[in-house]
């Protein structure tokens, strides 16, 4: 079989991680200002802001972490083999007798964003949204050919703000 590898779309990558950060600090530049609001506007005007910009400050954070755990990752699949590819970090990582399987899935406000999610043994999930890959439509049939069991169709069901909660792995 030939090598298949994920295409990688750095430059998304890099701007969804970049914007992240911005927004963050951003808000804690704002937060850091506030006691000044407080002055300004009063104790009540100025609890709200904090409050506000406190959630924000959580989901954006949270939405950093998100990118860097979840979504930095591609396969190579070379002579029967498959090879997790950490493109954040630039390691590898042996996962053939790891896989427990595949599934497909769909999240975004109208379930609109496809993404392919390899479990493995370890409960540890590897997410590949369309977005991210430009050769997003020949993966499947790259981990069909391997053999690789698919487990079913999944929409998203959150586990708290920003983490989904993954259906297969009871």
């Amino acid at each position: 079989m030939p090598t298949f590898k994920t295409k990688f779309n750095y430059p998304l990558y890099f701007f969804l991680l970049i914007i992240s950060l911005i927004f963050c600090l951003f808000l804690l530049a704002f937060l850091l200002s506030v006691p000044q609001i407080v002055q300004e506007q009063g104790i009540l005007e100025g609890t709200g802001i904090i409050i506000a910009g406190l959630f924000m400050l959580g989901y954006f954070c949270a939405q950093i972490v998100q990118i860097i755990s979840t979504i930095r990752y591609g396969i190579i699949i070379a002579d029967n083999e498959i090879i997790l590819k950490d493109y954040l970090f630039w390691q590898r990582q042996h996962i053939t007798n790891q896989i427990k399987g595949y599934s497909s899935s769909f999240y975004g406000y109208k379930n609109d964003i496809k993404c392919i999610i390899i479990y493995l043994d370890n409960k540890k999930h590897i997410n590949l949204p369309h977005y991210l890959y430009w050769n997003y439509s020949e993966i499947e049939p790259a981990l069909n050919i391997q053999k690789i069991t698919f487990l079913g169709t999944e929409l998203f069901k959150s586990n708290n703000i920003i983490f989904r909660a993954y259906h297969y792995d009871e």
